[in-house]
């Protein structure tokens, strides 16, 4: 019976024209000798059963949804707005809400012709890629049910992969911004880590930090708690927000003069304390020049009630101009006995 079935992995979405979608796919397959050949089919449709009808036709299958593990959009889909391909897939109830959602630079299509041969197809390569950096993250953020969440939820963004084709197969770069359905912008990969920190997310990688000419630290975080405060002055009629993070990290290279006392612990940590601070300000520019509150600040306001007459409305045009105050607490472990 699986062999009358044609089970999509991966699914690329570009638009053709104003009202026509060009769907890419991956099916599995094997070839004689036994070994993993998937499959790739693209057709044009108006809709996503449209194309399943047409893709079944094209591979002599029934072609399911229902192991669909990483939907793309190339980016100028995507900033033309995905509301209207990811509401039907996750009311399908033959489709699950946990595969992974992410943009393409370029057309969604390249991602899924990518040569992986040695990683076992574009399919199984991308997801293996997210699912990792979801690991590394700490956060189901890239998932179809919460990119729903955040687009139903008055005062969040949508946030998720952005990737780019290469020879080698396929790169993360950061992630893309979204404001309302549409993209709006690109967070860089080097800043990601500090919109982990802004967001109260334990961001498991390494992170690798050049302080100054002399000194340079690599450190992997433990722990990372987020305190969040707001205030609206009635005479000047704005808002502040202040974003303090507080960062345990180990210290697992260090180059730069020696640390043999707290005192020089604490310089040392001040100054990783002013680099955060510094990529946390820039993150936040980013996301308001976007108008991307990735960061969820609108549900936050709207919960406090400082302002009486919020709405959505009002947020959207407050938040790229509203003072965001970034600040970063740190404190180092390992590294060896001080004074």
């Amino acid at each position: 019976m699986l062999d009358d079935l044609g089970l999509v992995l991966m699914a690329g979405y570009d638009r053709i024209g104003s009202d026509k979608l060009q769907i890419t796919v991956t099916l599995p397959g094997m070839i004689p000798e036994g070994r993993f050949s998937p499959q790739l089919l693209t057709v044009v449709a108006r809709s996503e059963k449209n194309a399943r009808k047409q893709l079944s036709y094209l591979s002599g299958k029934r072609v399911e949804a229902g192991q669909l593990k990483v939907i793309l959009f190339g980016e100028k889909t995507a900033r033309r707005g995905i509301k209207d391909i990811v509401d039907p897939l996750y009311r399908d109830p033959s489709i699950g809400s946990m595969m992974f959602v992410g943009v393409v630079k370029g057309k969604a299509a390249d991602a899924l012709k990518a040569d992986v041969r040695d990683k076992q197809g574009a399919g199984l390569y991308t997801y293996n890629v997210l699912h990792q950096e979801e690991r590394v993250q700490g956060t189901t953020r890239f998932r179809l049910s919460s990119v729903i969440r955040d687009l139903k939820t008055p005062g969040r963004a949508v946030a998720v992969p952005y990737m780019i084709v290469e020879k080698q197969g396929i790169k993360l770069s950061g992630l893309a911004l979204f404001s309302d359905s549409k993209m709006s912008g690109r967070l860089p990969a080097e800043l990601v880590p500090s919109y982990m920190m802004l967001d109260g997310v334990n961001y498991r990688d390494h992170l690798n930090m050049v302080l100054d000419k002399k000194t340079k630290i690599t450190l992997s975080f433990v722990k990372n708690s987020r305190i969040r405060s707001v205030s609206y002055n009635p005479q000047t009629k704005k808002l502040t927000l202040h974003i303090k993070a507080k960062v345990k990290g180990q210290v697992l290279e260090y180059e730069g003069v020696q640390v043999k006392t707290r005192k020089q612990l604490r310089n040392l940590e001040e100054k990783v304390a002013r680099h955060l601070e510094q990529q946390g300000e820039e993150t936040m520019r980013i996301l308001q020049k976007a108008n991307s509150d990735a960061l969820g600040l609108g549900n936050y306001v709207q919960a406090k009630n400082v302002y009486s007459s919020y709405s959505p409305k009002w947020w959207q045009a407050q938040y790229p101009h509203i003072k965001v105050n970034v600040e970063m607490e740190v404190k180092l472990t390992r590294l060896g006995l001080l004074r």
